[in-house]
């Protein structure tokens, strides 16, 4: 069907071309109030990987159709589906979504059982949407105001409850910037725990971002 076949083309990263996707996807807004949500989040999800999109209204009714078929649904298959759908949407048309605010109510909601790659999506989108309509300043109390309170809480269950496992390279790349006379902490945790960056420096009150990836 229509949703197993985008759901193979975006697992395999296969493009078969508009002439095939353009039907498909006019297809799946026909078939919106009939898809399961797992159907529908890994259909649009496979649309937005794949780099096509749909026009804001389509978007509007996606988000909408999303957000009645998710609200109420518990567990970690659902909040999956909840973040694939609040990615696509945000990768295809980021200022259309920041004001589905509907969707993102589904989203805090489900933020209890998200897992980290579902926090991430969700992250990016929720900055995505921001930075489209003008409200992303950059710093960690914007960002915070973006995301729903419950889903910074499991934020920061998610990054302390990990274990943190500073690499040789980590270690040696502090060593090096120490040895320069600069202060250095390994595996900071810094957008209200949401992302932990490798290399921490610190000089004159002014913390630079250090990736040894």
């Amino acid at each position: 069907d229509v949703a197993n076949a985008l759901w193979a083309y975006g697992t395999l990263g296969f493009d078969p071309g508009p002439e095939h996707m353009t039907p498909l996807q006019e297809a799946l807004v026909r078939a919106l109030e009939t898809l399961p949500p797992a159907e529908l989040s890994s259909a649009v999800w496979a649309i937005a990987a794949l780099g096509y999109r749909f026009e804001p209204t389509d978007v509007c009714a996606i988000a909408a159709a999303a957000e009645r078929q998710l609200r109420g649904g518990g567990g970690g298959g659902t909040a999956q589906a909840v973040s694939n759908v609040v990615w696509a949407l945000a990768v295809m048309a980021p200022a259309v979504l920041a004001h589905c605010a509907g969707l993102w109510g589904v989203v805090a909601t489900h933020a209890a059982v998200l897992d980290a790659r579902g926090l991430s999506q969700v992250l990016h989108s929720s900055a995505a949407c921001a930075v489209a309509t003008g409200t992303y300043q950059g710093a960690e109390e914007a960002l915070g105001a973006l995301l729903p309170h419950p889903l910074q809480e499991r934020a920061w269950a998610v990054v302390r409850g990990s274990e943190s496992h500073p690499s040789q390279l980590q270690r040696g790349v502090a060593a090096a910037l120490e040895g320069m006379g600069l202060s250095c902490t390994l595996e900071q945790p810094v957008l209200h725990g949401l992302l932990c960056v490798d290399v921490a420096t610190h000089w004159n009150g002014v913390q630079v971002a250090t990736s040894t990836q």
